[in-house]
């Protein structure tokens, strides 16, 4: 039922979003940097012509660079 909902919403998201959005993940400590960082990485395989950058305001961005997020430098 869960992967039913995910389809739905992924369809709709494509119906929506303009392929040449940008998103910005902020987060505010390293817990929340690897948070961002993943939810980052899975918003990649759904729409992959869109740029998503990660802005880490506490640490150096380590976990989005690990998971191939682009940062704001």
């Amino acid at each position: 039922m869960i992967y039913k909902k995910l389809e739905l919403w992924e369809t709709l998201f494509r119906g929506i979003i303009n392929l040449d959005m940008n998103f910005a993940i902020l987060s505010n400590s390293y817990g929340e940097d690897r948070s961002g960082a993943i939810i980052g990485r899975e918003l990649k395989k759904i729409f992959p012509d869109v740029r998503i950058l990660g802005a880490a305001l506490i640490s150096m961005g380590e976990k989005y660079k690990k998971r191939g997020i682009g940062d704001f430098s």
